[in-house]
């Protein structure tokens, strides 16, 4: 299984990659979230500030069991409460480039590594999910 919210940064498949990104784009970037927040909040004031990442964990959720293996590819250093799984299932990884995966405490086991080179053996995830803070809104979901 594999879902997938937003884009990846880059060719290596890095999420949440800045290299290459210039003041003008990271100006144009905040700019955006800060539009994105504004019509959230007018267009949806019964929503969270994250209303978002809580549609993505329920869409998550549908497929976890308590036996699920779970790789969460840009895990990141955990700070997004809603893609906290590891009570719900049987093992949550995630990879990085960020070192604080390692620490993440949302995770059993974090890896510092290229999302387009993870590094576990092919088929040990039931669920793979992908969630990015910058990037298109979407949802994409295979067997």
């Amino acid at each position: 299984m594999w879902v997938k919210r937003g884009v990846c940064d880059d060719e290596s498949g890095a999420a949440g990659s800045r290299e290459g990104i210039g003041a003008n784009e990271d100006m144009e970037i905040n700019e955006m979230s800060s539009a994105v927040d504004w019509l959230n909040r007018r267009l949806y004031p019964s929503y969270s500030r994250n209303w978002d990442d809580e549609l993505f964990r329920e869409r998550i959720i549908a497929y976890l069991h308590p036996s699920s293996v779970v790789l969460d590819p840009g895990a990141g250093a955990g700070i997004v409460p809603q893609m906290n799984f590891r009570v719900a299932v049987g093992q949550m990884c995630g990879v990085d480039l960020d070192p604080r995966v390692i620490d993440n405490p949302m995770l059993d086991e974090g890896r510092v590594a290229k999302a387009a080179g993870i590094p576990y053996e092919d088929g040990r995830f039931d669920v793979v999910f992908f969630c990015s803070r910058r990037g298109t809104s979407g949802t994409t979901c295979r067997p």
